[in-house]
């Protein structure tokens, strides 16, 4: 009975010992665990502290960059305001009208001049369309208004050059401009002109008059100078004949010079009325070769038309001015060229034009001229200012207004110095398109 109560607590104490090894194994691995977490859980708060802090910095730093973006916002809504408000009173304050009407027609702009030439109050603007809004400006010229706006959707800049309304005269320009939302808005400026047309007006009648007036005495002087030289030449000293001589050859300039600023005061104001004639132009530039060659020739020049060997039909246009447009162009070569050749040549360009041109070996023209050339008192080249050859410098004016006015266009093909120039013009084919 002893010996097996002592094997029952042998058994025991041996089972206690193991639970209390397993306990220890599991209390010594749980303690590590702690331990671990321990270290983790330092880490994880050290790396919570850092990221708080790194937060606050940039939170600061943002805060920084908004106030400082807030504040250049503040300062260039304020450098835009101002902008605007001064662009705003410049145009409530100039001179020239502007009107700005969108798409379907709308005022969306009108300044101060503009209401005053229409004679409109501002309130009666809001909400109306153009044609009503403007109507009793362009009643006078409806059809040049609607031209000029279809040309401005077109995207083409035009304009009524002179408009009379209420015993004024205004230079009317339309524009197109692409708004924000990809419509266009029309720009419309109206310029009074009424005092620099009279002044120009008045300029015109005075050197018309005193152009007029001036032909009659020079045409004495010419005959007289003429008459003298025709049947007392023999008898006059030399001295004498040259200095009648000279009188002639300067009364045929001044005539020259007054009979242009006739023709520009004629044809600025469209009061020479061209025949509309049929003709054959090769004919007529054959005319004119055979009318200058005694020019060409005391300048030892060659004056030549190579003829085209194929047909070209007739043109159309006033004969008598384009053989003055032929004429000028041709003489103009003589006198700018000094040794060489001036050679005449027409073709057919498209169906509708004729093209003439006019070549020459002579000194050529600036580069800075070409531009000008077919403006008012432009010498085709400084070589001639200290000649006493060179002309009034209306010449060219001239032939670019008889050449416009009968439907044809003029121009400078190409011109170097030294070796010369090429011009030519257009005139309509008879049949095809209105010539004048």
């Amino acid at each position: 009975m002893h010996r097996a109560l002592e094997r029952q607590i042998k058994r025991y104490l041996g089972e206690k010992t193991k639970i209390s090894s397993k306990w220890e194994s599991l209390l010594e691995a749980m303690s590590q665990t702690y331990v671990h977490f321990d270290e983790d859980r330092n880490l994880l708060d050290h790396s919570l502290e850092l990221s708080s802090k790194e937060f606050i910095e940039l939170n600061k730093k943002l805060a920084s960059e908004k106030e400082a973006v807030e504040k250049k916002v503040k300062e260039r809504t304020i450098e835009l305001e101002y902008e605007k408000k001064k662009l705003y009173e410049i145009t409530q304050n100039m001179a020239t009208g502007a009107i700005l009407l969108d798409f379907s027609g709308r005022v969306v702009f009108i300044n101060k001049a503009a209401e005053e030439i229409i004679n409109y109050p501002r309130l009666e603007y809001e909400n109306l369309e153009h044609e009503k809004v403007l109507n009793k400006f362009f009643e006078t010229f409806p059809d040049k208004m609607v031209n000029a706006l279809k040309m401005c959707i077109d995207g083409k800049p035009s304009d009524i050059p002179e408009a009379e309304y209420d015993g004024k005269v205004f230079h009317v320009l339309f524009q197109c401009i692409e708004s924000e939302n990809l419509t266009k808005e029309h720009l419309i400026w109206i310029e009074d002109i009424t005092q620099s047309k009279k002044l120009e007006r008045s300029k015109k009648e005075f050197v018309a008059i005193a152009s007029h007036e001036m032909r009659t005495p020079l045409a004495i002087i010419r005959g007289q100078a003429e008459l003298l030289l025709r049947h007392k030449a023999t008898s006059l000293p030399k001295e004498m004949a040259e200095k009648i001589q000279s009188i002639y050859n300067s009364s045929i300039r001044l005539l020259y010079i007054v009979n242009d600023f006739l023709d520009i005061t004629w044809l600025e104001e469209k009061r020479i009325v061209f025949k509309k004639e049929s003709f054959d132009v090769i004919a007529l530039i054959k005319e004119v070769v055979y009318d200058l060659k005694e020019n060409a020739d005391k300048k030892n020049l060659k004056l030549v038309f190579n003829e085209p060997s194929n047909y070209l039909p007739n043109t159309i246009a006033d004969r008598e001015r384009t053989r003055q447009v032929i004429m000028n162009l041709v003489a103009n070569a003589i006198q700018y060229t000094n040794g060489g050749e001036i050679t005449l040549s027409i073709s057919q360009t498209g169906n509708y034009f004729l093209k003439i041109f006019v070549k020459d070996t002579g000194i050529g023209i600036e580069l800075e001229k070409q531009s000008t050339l077919f403006q008012k008192f432009q010498i085709a080249s400084k070589v001639f200012i200290k000649s006493r050859e060179y002309g009034s410098g209306m010449g060219l004016y001239i032939t670019q207004l008889l050449v416009s006015q009968m439907g044809g266009e003029i121009k400078l093909e190409e011109s170097q110095l030294g070796k010369g120039s090429i011009f030519s013009f257009t005139i309509p084919i008879a049949g095809s398109l209105p010539a004048i």
